[in-house]
């Protein structure tokens, strides 16, 4: 992975950037953005699913490989930060006060919209069900019952994704391709679910 020159050693490491012609980078970037081409193929061709998973059901199912894909996700960031990797007890002193209290704040409000919303809406609701011929009744329960938040999920997982930067050091180029990827996508799947896009 390429790198570019920084003014500061403790922050090299956030200002790499991504070599399209590495076939590492190429690999990170299908397996980050693997995810998001799974939900889209779901979302459009739900039929395909259906097919494929035969008599399972298919929000469940569904449901199981979004899981493994996050570790996947959750494997390539560790390898892009595990060289830099900085250690709970050394965030203060690497990153400061503000930045903790702000990035743990982030991380434990993202996460609570984000299990808010598997509360509240099920597996069914969550993953597609309504795609799939699943009755999926309107949710009007937290936190689709706050006027101005208007897509908790992806709020709650943007602001998820915003913690991580320092706390993992998370390198910033590929913190904006995790955050376009999200913010291209979402807006795909708005259509006939309880949430409405704030973008």
């Amino acid at each position: 992975m390429s790198q570019a020159v920084s003014t500061s050693a403790n922050t090299q490491h956030m200002v790499q950037y991504i070599d399209p012609t590495s076939s590492n980078d190429q690999l990170y970037l299908l397996l980050l953005a693997s995810p998001f081409l799974f939900y889209t193929v779901l979302w459009f061709v739900p039929s395909l699913w259906v097919s494929v998973i035969g008599s399972a059901q298919p929000s469940d199912t569904m449901a199981q490989v979004a899981h493994v894909l996050k570790l996947v996700q959750g494997y390539v960031l560790y390898s892009l930060c595990k060289d830099h990797y900085l250690m709970p007890g050394q965030w203060i002193e690497e990153l400061g006060q503000t930045t903790v209290i702000c990035s743990v704040f982030l991380l434990v409000l993202g996460q609570y919209l984000n299990v808010s919303v598997y509360n509240a809406l099920g597996t069914n609701g969550v993953y597609y069900g309504v795609r799939f011929g699943i009755d999926v009744p309107w949710c009007d329960d937290f936190p689709y019952n706050v006027s101005w938040l208007k897509h908790p999920q992806y709020v709650g997982s943007i602001m998820s994704v915003i913690a991580a930067i320092p706390l993992i050091q998370l390198p910033l180029t590929w913190y904006v391709l995790v955050r376009c990827g999200v913010s291209m996508v979402c807006p795909w799947f708005a259509t006939g679910l309880s949430v409405r896009l704030i973008f």
